[in-house]
């Protein structure tokens, strides 16, 4: 369905019937009798009225994506392969994450223009890459915890930049799903340009795509930041819960920071698109940081199981 799906907004992209479809924000429901195999008629109301911003400003778009690519990559290696310098660089890697305080700003203000951003990188496609690489940074690199207010103020600050990306992610990419849903499932009235006759309810988003910018997974990891947060600010008379909350919520969140990955990944648009390298990109990035997550959670289990067993040994020996 992903394939199809993108094939025909390949085969509209140039068109102003679907600039008019993908851009509109406001669908309304008009009343008619006058059809009988029509049983929803819809017509956009509404669009965004500002026209698409040079692709010089696209490409200066992609520019900051692959810098903020490759300071994740940098980071990753470093964190990975557990390498002295990362301890060397802990306090300015926390000024050049993705959801630090430079770069997630930038992100901020291209995701608030993204509907004008539809040319050479049209966020309407990439902008999932970018806000999932912001979940990545929070999850996989966990800030030095801090007792003071100016580490409280940035944590905060971090969690309400998350959030106000993701909405206005949504913004961008609610509009274009509901738009594809409307130009794939339905048939046109003839009445107007965006008029349409559908079976079923058009809903906001739409039903071929059900990725969201604000969803279970930003919820997650604005709670790791939290409880991080918490943990920090406490230090050692920290509660046992808090602590544990805080590991549930951060493999809850890599769990369906994963299960994005995936849904973005299935079917993909065009074998060697750049839509399909940026998510595959990302994808190699989050399926890293689990692995060796994974492969840490292997070591402490095998340590128990040899301490267990070398105790035993030990009783054993005691009774004979």
């Amino acid at each position: 369905m992903i394939r199809f799906v993108d094939e025909i907004s390949r085969q509209y992209s140039n068109s102003t019937v679907a600039a008019a479809f993908f851009k509109c924000t406001r669908w309304e429901e008009d009343q008619i009798d006058f059809r009988r195999n029509c049983r929803y008629h819809y017509s956009c109301e509404r669009t965004f009225f500002n026209g698409d911003y040079p692709p010089a400003v696209d490409v200066l778009v992609c520019f900051l994506a692959i810098v903020c690519y490759i300071l994740c990559l940098f980071f990753t290696v470093l964190h990975v392969g557990k390498s002295p310098r990362c301890d060397y660089l802990r306090r300015p890697r926390r000024c050049l994450l993705v959801s630090g305080p430079i770069l997630l700003p930038l992100l901020i203000l291209v995701l608030s223009n993204g509907h004008r951003i539809n040319t050479a990188f049209p966020l309407a496609h990439m902008g999932p890459v970018l806000l999932q690489l912001v979940h990545l940074s929070v999850l996989a690199f966990a800030t030095k915890p801090e007792r003071t207010i100016l580490y409280a103020v940035i944590e905060t600050s971090t969690a309400s930049g998350i959030l106000r990306a993701s909405i206005y992610l949504d913004a961008v990419i609610l509009p274009y799903h509901t738009g594809l849903d409307a130009l794939l499932r339905s048939t046109m009235s003839g009445e107007c340009e965006t008029c349409v006759c559908r079976d079923k309810p058009l809903t906001v988003g739409g039903d071929i795509i059900s990725y969201r910018g604000l969803s279970s997974t930003t919820f997650c990891v604005i709670g790791t930041l939290c409880s991080r947060m918490v943990c920090g600010l406490f230090g050692k008379d920290a509660l046992n819960i808090i602590k544990w909350i805080e590991v549930s919520i951060e493999s809850i969140g890599w769990g369906l920071i994963l299960k994005d990955c995936i849904f973005l990944m299935v079917d993909p648009p065009k074998p060697g698109s750049p839509e399909l390298v940026a998510k595959a990109a990302v994808g190699f990035l989050i399926i890293l940081h689990i692995s060796q997550k994974i492969y840490r959670l292997a070591l402490i289990f095998d340590r128990l199981y040899s301490k267990r067993m070398k105790r035993n040994h030990i009783d054993g020996g005691y009774r004979v």
